[in-house]
């Protein structure tokens, strides 16, 4: 299931011609800039997701979509909703609730990964700290604490109810990424067209056999 989209696409009806009308390896030229970007797109968008959300930033994918009712040729940059069910409350706002537990456990420090996905369980943790290297560990105040060899107390996760976003709170990580490429997109989308066609106006020694 898809979720919020980059919808990146340019009126085509004079490229849908010529990728018509052309040789096959300008159509592949065309198709492999556009693959070229998307990737970009998506790597750069991964980056960009918040902390602490790295599902949503696997989740983000792209593909190149042709629709001949539209006379469209698009970009599709976006997530995944069946890999990250909350991305569209970071995007609209909501209520994002723990589905097992009574607890929603973000993880801390060490506990998180660059992306901000959690290492291990809380319930892991609390079974056997020292598979993670902890004597011991204990909840105060809402947070999971940690006992390292030696005595250092370290936090390892907090422990929330629900986290809450309103429409104007959510970070919207999808719709400002787009709004601060989107002049960069377009002119990489045309050029991406207008190499093709360049391509295509060689001399035919100058073109792939």
């Amino acid at each position: 299931m898809a979720g919020p989209e980059l919808d990146i696409r340019i009126d085509s009806r004079q490229v849908l011609a010529m990728l018509d009308s052309v040789p096959e390896f300008v159509r592949k030229e065309v198709r492999g800039r556009f693959a070229t970007l998307g990737r970009t797109l998506r790597n750069e968008l991964r980056n960009a997701m918040p902390k602490r959300t790295g599902k949503a930033a696997s989740s983000i994918f792209n593909r190149f979509d042709r629709v001949r009712d539209r006379n469209d040729i698009a970009i599709l940059v976006g997530g995944n909703l069946g890999k990250a069910p909350y991305l569209g409350i970071l995007e609209v706002g909501g209520n994002i609730r723990p589905k097992q537990s009574g607890w929603l456990a973000i993880p801390l420090n060490k506990a998180a990964d660059r992306h901000g996905k959690a290492r291990f369980r809380a319930r892991d943790l609390r079974d056997n700290p020292g598979a993670y290297g902890f004597v011991r560990s204990w909840v105060r105040d809402r947070v999971v604490l940690g006992e390292r060899p030696g005595g250092a107390i370290e936090p390892v996760f907090a422990l929330r109810k629900a986290i809450l976003f309103s429409r104007a709170e959510a970070p919207k990580p999808i719709r400002r990424f787009r709004d601060r490429n989107v002049a960069r997109i377009q002119r990489e989308v045309e050029f991406a067209v207008t190499g093709a066609i360049e391509m295509a106006s060689k001399p035919a020694s100058g073109r792939p056999a």
